[in-house]
């Protein structure tokens, strides 16, 4: 079936003369190359590379966020928490008691340093955007494999 025209139209939807043409950016266009069975196989290994880089990445990033941030910063609050209360007990004398509250508030600030740390390095955030791209590239992979079978 064509349209007034002359166009070919199938389902229902209109095919344009320039079919298999991109508009880049720059103006410039591209023909567009149909799927074959070599250029699936080619994209398929390609996806499988950077499936796996992004696996790896998402892995190591959260690795760096759980044992350089999120451990540190739980037990720096816990030993903070557990001296402000032995602070403010009576079981030591008042000079002790000052040592614990300077202890404690050396701990406040050096968690305080490892929270902006962590905000700074984003490695939680990054990790996702990896997890993501790597969620992403398995759909991708496994369309291109059912291509080529």
């Amino acid at each position: 079936a064509v349209d007034e025209d002359g166009n070919p139209v199938v389902n229902n939807i209109q095919m344009e003369e320039n079919e298999g043409i991109t508009s880049n950016i720059d103006g410039t266009e591209d023909q567009v190359a149909p799927l074959n069975f070599t250029a699936a196989t080619e994209l398929f290994v390609t996806c499988q590379s950077k499936l796996s880089m992004h696996q790896l990445t998402h892995e190591h990033l959260s690795f760096r966020q759980y044992w350089i941030f999120t451990i540190p910063i739980a037990i720096l609050t816990m030993i903070s928490g557990i001296m402000a209360f032995l602070a403010s007990s009576e079981m030591f004398s008042a000079n002790t008691n000052t040592i614990f509250s300077a202890i404690v508030g050396s701990l406040a600030a050096v968690g305080g340093f490892f929270q902006s740390l962590s905000g700074s390095c984003k490695y939680g955030e990054r990790a996702t955007m990896h997890l993501s791209a790597s969620e992403d590239l398995k759909a991708l992979c496994d369309n291109l494999e059912l291509l080529q079978t």
